[in-house]
């Protein structure tokens, strides 16, 4: 999906580019999300996706420097914004709803960190070049992900 003509290009242009579309995508769910009244939820849901897509970057073992930049640095960066979170908080607060504030703040928090360590795994487990050249089946790459037995009796 990376032409060899953007590995020519200086890093900050390749963080540019990725930016640029990070940037359109998210002024557009703004948009949409505004039409349709949905508040600064949105938001939320933007983190976590920005999120997820990191995660699968910065564990990615095959994806070369400028591919990081273009999607990680750039694109995610550009998508996902811990600035209008803090103020989203803080218009909740203002309006006296401690209550919507505190559940944004988990939602943030816990999605997109959750996000990201899921992004990872698949990054590691299922898109590895070793994972693909050995031709994992599907089953083996669903039971990778799995949470050992051990973790999951702890919650």
């Amino acid at each position: 999906f990376f032409s060899r003509r953007c590995m020519v290009l200086p890093d900050f242009l390749v963080v540019a580019l990725g930016a640029t579309a990070g940037a359109v995508l998210r002024q557009h769910i703004n948009e949409v999300a505004a039409a349709r009244g949905l508040g600064p939820w949105h938001i939320a849901g933007i983190n976590i996706v920005g999120s997820g897509i990191l995660g699968v970057v910065a564990a990615h073992s095959s994806i070369s420097h400028k591919q990081r930049l273009l999607v990680g640095v750039g694109f995610c960066g550009a998508l996902t914004t811990f600035s209008t979170f803090s103020v989203d908080v803080i218009k909740f607060l203002d309006a006296g709803s401690v209550g919507a504030a505190l559940s944004y703040v988990a939602l943030n928090n816990v999605g997109s960190i959750g996000a990201a360590y899921a992004g990872m795994q698949l990054g590691r487990r299922v898109l590895s070049p070793a994972a693909v050249a050995a031709g994992a089946s599907s089953k083996t790459r669903v039971q990778s992900l799995r949470v050992p037995v051990e973790m999951s009796r702890r919650g």
